[in-house]
């Protein structure tokens, strides 16, 4: 969530967050967060803004408390952590939703003839559908009433009751009329299909059609089933993970040898440095392989830094330099250990498999020269021990010096082999039904199609 902070002495808050709890045992319901941290993204004068980064532990309450240690100064912030649950709630405090009136005013709540209401309940729903709303909450509609929302999926489960009519800014999608039951059981609204490499967002918009609906929370589909990632960036240097993340409190401590992840950094001006935690890698160091050239040569636009296996809960500050000097900012929030599983353990592993540059049968050696790319192609096979080997989707793509993503086909003999003719960045991609996906950077300078020049200079004292 967003947090903005501004101090009255005009100097520049310093912020740092905890949770309060009860030290009176009859009251104190332990620690309900897993992770809380704030990162400042920007501060001007007396101004600090920044984001904080919450995960639960189970459910429960409490305050969390943000101090500001320049001036000793605390603002309390109280939250409820309610039964585990998937999906985006529909509700007036999340700005991912914009409410409106009939008459496309927005939703006023100082307004006692609003289309809206929005109610604290504890179920919903009837019979076998009946259960405990996401957050406890529910929106309720009158007829006209509408709410948009923005979203690259290709699909949504939506949590109603009532009848709606869904509209979408996607031109090959028109309108239609849904009708919920409410509670446990929700309707799949289609929103027209998407690409996981470039995904175009629209804007969706569902309008109350029957007296009244009400909603609860909806779950997106995307592409390829594949949670998108931000456009390719030709300035800023891009960032991409080898693995999906396991869930939250998905991992016994002490059963584990830890989760492998690695972070490939592309940058078409090159790479300069891969700052963790302020220190600063490059080639030279052991964390850190260029993928372009000589794996130990600070220089190139493609590497990736090992984590290796990661065996605790922490927050990692990522920054990534190019030559220009542009930086990627990111922080992983590893909140996946915890001595009371209670995540998704079936997020831990994730398909297996490798991926390399082979023509015909043979692998093309790292100073290979190609003058015919002829049987030139990419090979996914699978690891062995592949924990899933089954319900998977290959993805390759070819990423140009325009940022722009060009899917490969596969052979028409080999699902697993991917022909290709040119050099380049090339990303590989494993995904699972179950939404766990595996990718691979390969990066291919070996083809060389160019004709020789030949420049013949007079010179008078030869023939």
């Amino acid at each position: 969530m967003p947090l903005t902070a501004i101090s009255s002495r005009n100097t520049e808050p310093v912020i740092y967050v905890e949770e309060n709890r009860e030290e009176d045992g009859a009251n104190d319901d332990g620690q309900n967060l897993a992770v809380l941290n704030y990162k400042k993204s920007s501060a001007s004068g007396g101004k600090t803004q920044g984001v904080l980064s919450i995960s639960p532990s189970r459910a429960g309450s409490g305050i969390i408390n943000v101090w500001d240690s320049d001036t000793g100064s605390v603002k309390a912030i109280a939250f409820i952590v309610t039964e585990a649950g998937e999906g985006i709630d529909i509700y007036n405090d999340n700005s991912y939703f914009t409410f409106k009136e009939s008459n496309g005013d927005p939703y006023d709540p100082n307004n006692i003839t609003s289309g809206w209401t929005f109610n604290g309940v504890n179920s919903w729903g009837s019979g076998s559908t009946q259960e405990v709303p996401l957050r406890g909450n529910v929106s309720v509609g009158r007829n006209g009433a509408y709410f948009t929302f923005d979203t690259v999926a290709e699909s949504i489960d939506l949590y109603f009751e009532g009848s709606i009519l869904v509209t979408t800014t996607n031109d090959l999608v028109g309108s239609k009329t849904y009708t919920g039951e409410g509670g446990n059981k929700p309707v799949t609204v289609d929103l027209g299909k998407n690409s996981s490499a470039t995904p175009i967002t629209h804007t969706v918009t569902v309008v109350v059609s029957s007296t009244s609906a009400t909603f609860d929370r909806m779950e997106e589909s995307y592409a390829d089933k594949i949670v998108p990632i931000p456009a390719y960036d030709t300035v800023q240097p891009n960032l991409y993970w080898s693995r999906s993340f396991p869930d939250t409190a998905s991992i016994d401590t002490a059963n584990t040898t830890g989760i492998p992840l690695k972070l490939y950094a592309l940058d078409n001006s090159g790479l300069s440095a891969i700052t963790i935690d302020n220190i600063t890698f490059t080639p030279l160091d052991a964390a850190v392989t260029r993928l372009d050239g000589p794996a130990n040569e600070a220089d190139g636009r493609l590497w990736v830094y090992d984590f290796g296996n990661i065996t605790r809960d922490y927050t990692y500050e990522i920054a990534v330099t190019d030559n220009a000097g542009n930086i990627t900012r990111e922080t992983l929030v590893v909140d996946w250990f915890s001595s009371n599983v209670i995540g998704d353990t079936g997020t831990i592993e994730v398909p297996d498999y490798d991926a390399g540059f082979y023509q015909n049968n043979d692998a093309v050696a790292p100073d290979a020269v190609i003058i015919d790319p002829t049987g030139l192609r990419i090979a996914v096979t699978e690891a062995e021990g592949n924990p899933k080997a089954e319900n998977n989707t290959l993805d390759v793509e070819r990423i140009d010096a325009e940022g722009g993503f060009q899917a490969i086909a596969p052979s028409e003999t080999d699902a697993f082999s991917f022909p290709i003719d040119e050099n380049g960045v090339y990303w590989v991609m494993v995904s699972n039904e179950d939404k766990t996906w595996s990718r691979e950077l390969l990066y291919m300078d070996a083809v060389d199609q160019d004709e020789p020049e030949v420049t013949l200079t007079y010179n008078n004292q030869y023939l």
